[in-house]
């Protein structure tokens, strides 16, 4: 579920691009981008879970 920084480039310039046509739709496609960024990695929890035990 990892975005790398070229995936998260792209959704930025579609964002862009589409905020010319509809407004809303761009503000949905920087909702998903941000949200997608605020799940935390589940190999980053991996990690962390092992260091505690």
């Amino acid at each position: 579920m990892g975005k790398t920084r070229l995936e998260a480039f792209s959704d930025g310039v579609i964002g862009i691009a589409v905020s010319f046509w509809q407004p809303w739709i761009a503000a949905t496609i920087y909702a998903l981008v941000a949200a997608v960024w605020l799940v935390p990695d589940r190999r980053i929890e991996r990690i962390l879970a092992n260091e505690e035990t």
